[in-house]
């Protein structure tokens, strides 16, 4: 009964955490930094939390029509002089965050047929086949299997669709509190009752770096940076540790794709994974860095003095597959 309840009211909950600013009385809305991850024909027979992250080619495209018929779309790296600026129009970015194959073949010819310009944040250790998209890989555990056993002695239902999007949160929850820094072998330890090639998505879903060098020569595209290997930045113990993850995917960006990123983009990007002390090491990088995005926020506002938390809306494709019981405002 308590589950049930959880479940009808925890949308809510997660709608008016990421909408706070509703309520907050903050200056009027200058304009909107919008993230997405993946341009990707949506299907019911995934989960939720992860086709969350996706929207049609089709909607982008409408998406788009709507946006530059109201705003001035300008590139993100613009948006600190454009808030020292007078212009009283309302501006909108596109963000795209990690480096998914289909911000290329599926995202750029939309966004080149409207002329408008984006950026794509890049876990460097995605492209080098050396991180771990595990979101994915416990998708695809989670619908081969009825339950989950853990070594910790869980056993999560996923008979059901509800029960299998369920487990995934649960899951992602665990996940999200493991040693960062150890992850392989705290996943290989958690999900020791199975065999699982926890790299196995970098080559079909990401980027490479030839696929990232054609990008860094398209006119609309600006290369962001997004860590080495996508932590919960929070997780990790010292600030040392947190500049060392940031700088080190800002490092071998310039290595193999000649760029030296002025932008970054926080991993996972809510205040569960990224706030003060992270917005700190941030703002002590502004010899590397002139801004940096979390996920969520509102729109940005005339109050928004803090170039090292600058907020964004994710943007989210309404499906009527969707069951809208289940937990929103998952943010991967």
């Amino acid at each position: 009964m308590r589950k049930n309840i959880f479940n009808l009211l925890y949308p809510i909950y997660a709608r008016v955490r990421n909408f706070s600013y509703l309520f907050r009385g903050k200056p009027r809305a200058v304009g909107y930094i919008f993230m997405l991850h993946r341009v990707e024909e949506l299907s019911s027979e995934k989960l939720y939390a992860n086709e969350n992250m996706n929207i049609s080619p089709q909607y982008l495209d409408n998406f788009l029509n709507q946006i530059e018929k109201k705003y001035d779309i300008i590139r993100l790296e613009e948006v600190p002089s454009r808030l020292r600026s007078q212009n009283l129009r309302k501006f909108a970015v596109f963000t795209m965050d990690d480096g998914y194959k289909d911000n290329l073949y599926n995202a750029l010819p939309i966004f080149k047929k409207h002329n408008v310009p984006y950026t794509i944040f890049v876990t460097t250790n995605f492209p080098d086949k050396k991180a771990i998209l595990w979101w994915y890989i416990v998708e695809d555990l989670i619908l081969g299997n009825e339950e989950i056993r853990l070594s910790n002695g869980v056993c999560l239902n996923a008979r059901t669709k509800e029960e299998k999007e369920e487990c995934f949160i649960a899951l992602r929850r665990e996940i999200l509190k493991l040693d960062q820094q150890n992850l392989l072998a705290e996943l290989l330890k958690l999900f020791s009752f199975y065999s699982i090639d926890w790299y196995s998505k970098c080559d079909t879903l990401c980027l490479n770096w030839d696929e990232i060098k054609i990008l860094k020569n398209e006119p609309l595209v600006t290369l962001g940076a997004h860590t080495k290997n996508h932590y919960n930045l929070k997780q990790l113990p010292h600030e040392n540790n947190v500049a060392e993850e940031v700088l080190s995917g800002y490092e071998r960006l310039k290595e193999m794709a000649d760029i030296e990123s002025t932008i970054f983009a926080y991993p996972f990007g809510s205040f569960n994974e990224a706030s003060e002390r992270e917005f700190s090491v941030l703002s002590g990088l502004k010899d590397k860095f002139i801004l940096s995005v979390r996920a969520m926020g509102g729109p940005v506002s005339q109050g928004d003095s803090d170039m090292y938390s600058l907020p964004r809306i994710m943007i989210e494709e309404e499906k009527s597959f969707r069951n809208l019981t289940l937990v929103k405002g998952v943010r991967v």
